[in-house]
């Protein structure tokens, strides 16, 4: 999902030509990026009665046929006094990212949207963080530094960390050497993935996209099974994307707890390398989506085009583990049904605030929403007990796996402990990716059905979760139909 700068003025816009079919969506800037001093004060403020919005930016989606009047489009902009700064491609070609010059009438500007007939809907663009970004102080950073990965910011002055190059894909290692640090990965062992590498390794046909803080894609038990483009754009995306940044060196530049070199290790860490550990799968296509800071913190709008980019570049399954809390988030929702229709899996942490996900007041988002193609995941110990952190749902979490102490991948070819519900969504995600390759024709339907019916039922899982269980590698690869 490259997003291409347009960089129009707003003496242009009325000269704009919207080339698109079908709805049409966009994302406003009502007044940009404040200055530091100012952002510095509104940093996790955003705009009037949206404390977690980014200061400014609306998204919008136009009912269906009025893209195809771009005379009314361009008045109706200029009317707003807005102008476009940049656009994403592919299935999302339809988001569009506008500015003006203030930010002063959001609120105005956003009640007017909402009550325009052509119009269907219109949102703030939430902030969404994942649990990294817990226990960090970022007192008196501006928000546009914690959205901007790479860099050093303080005193009003942003400094670009250089991100690694992408060393060539590594020999694989034959015959197969044992992993050294396997011992500590107990969840292979309680979730009988150990067993089920005798069925199948996985196999680098069946690409797994990691929405999080981005890859160590050199790392030494990951860099094997990183997916590599066999079409790279303009940004050279060999491996990802940076939808932060918007380059192709999605790079896990979180150096406090890489959570998503983490998350990627517990997918697919190469197995029988001689090295580190093995994720569920010893052979899989990890895919870098970076849509978070080292800080942890994203958007709406980046993991939205995430799992576009996702989608359009053959992924089966993508591994999304935070959960923003907001149900209201139109265009999240659009973007699941457009995966949906694509036939892609959706694996989604279920939150950390031991809540109910089958409650609005206590629930997490995406994972609550009732769409078959989401599998939203819930964390259990090394006793097979419910963390107690975990979020839940009877109807709304299909199954758990393990989630607390969860040895796995880091950074600079580091390992170490984390515990989440972020760490058992990539276990599901992996267990997905290992059901399709050995069932390349399923549906996502198929593969959802066999995560549900080979979980290991748990007593203390019971009311908990849909299937009542707990997931079981082995298990779910013995399902046929």
């Amino acid at each position: 999902m490259v997003v291409r700068e347009i960089g129009v003025e707003l003496s242009l816009l009325s000269k704009l030509v919207f080339k698109l079919g079908g709805t049409f969506l966009a994302v406003i800037l009502v007044g940009g990026i404040a200055s530091t001093s100012q952002a510095s004060q509104a940093a996790r403020k955003g705009p009037k009665g949206h404390p977690d919005a980014v200061p400014g930016e609306i998204i919008i989606k136009y009912r269906p046929g009025v893209s195809e009047r771009p005379a009314f489009i361009n008045a109706r902009l200029k009317e707003l006094g807005v102008s476009e700064v940049r656009r994403l491609s592919g299935s999302l070609s339809e988001i569009g990212i506008f500015k003006t010059a203030s930010a002063a009438g959001y609120d105005d500007v956003l009640a007017e949207l909402n009550e325009d007939p052509e119009i269907e809907f219109a949102q703030p663009n939430y902030v969404v963080t994942t649990p990294s970004a817990e226990g960090r102080d970022v007192s008196g950073l501006p928000l546009e530094c914690l959205l901007r990965p790479g860099i050093v910011c303080g005193h009003g002055i942003f400094l670009a960390k250089p991100r690694p190059v992408l060393k060539p894909r590594p020999s694989e290692v034959s015959p197969p050497q044992a992993d050294p640090m396997l011992k500590e990965v107990y969840s292979v062992v309680i979730a009988h993935a150990a067993e089920a590498w005798s069925v199948s390794r996985g196999s680098d046909s069946v690409i797994v996209g990691v929405v999080d803080s981005g890859i160590d894609y050199n790392h030494e038990d990951l860099a094997f099974n990183m997916w590599r483009n066999p079409t790279p754009g303009p940004m050279n995306d060999i491996v990802g994307y940076d939808f932060l940044s918007n380059n192709g060196e999605p790079y896990d530049d979180d150096e406090m707890k890489g959570h998503g070199t983490h998350a990627a290790g517990i997918i697919g860490a190469v197995g029988g390398n001689g090295k580190g550990l093995s994720g569920v799968n010893q052979r899989v296509s990890l895919m870098a989506l970076k849509s978070f800071s080292a800080y942890g913190y994203g958007t709406t709008e980046s993991v939205v085009a995430a799992i576009g980019y996702a989608m359009d570049h053959g992924a089966k399954i993508v591994s999304n583990s935070f959960a923003s809390g907001k149900k209201d988030n139109p265009v999240v929702i659009d973007t699941i049904e457009k995966a949906r229709a694509k036939g892609v899996l959706l694996a989604f942490a279920a939150g950390n605030s031991a809540g109910d996900d089958d409650n609005d007041e206590t629930a997490n988002y995406p994972a609550g929403y009732r769409i078959d193609n989401i599998v939203a995941v819930a964390s259990t110990d090394p006793e097979d007990q419910l963390a107690s952190s975990s979020n839940y749902g009877a109807t709304t979490v299909l199954l758990a796996a393990p989630g607390v102490n969860i040895y796995s991948t880091l950074p600079g070819s580091k390992y170490g402990w984390q515990s989440g519900t972020s760490m058992a969504c990539p276990f599901v995600a992996g267990t997905a990716a290992q059901i399709w390759a050995r069932h390349p024709t399923w549906s996502y339907l198929q593969v959802r059905k066999a995560l549900h019916d080979s979980v290991d039922v748990l007593t203390q899982l019971s009311g908990k979760v849909i299937s009542g269980g707990r997931v079981n590698v082995f298990k779910a690869l013995q399902v046929t139909e």
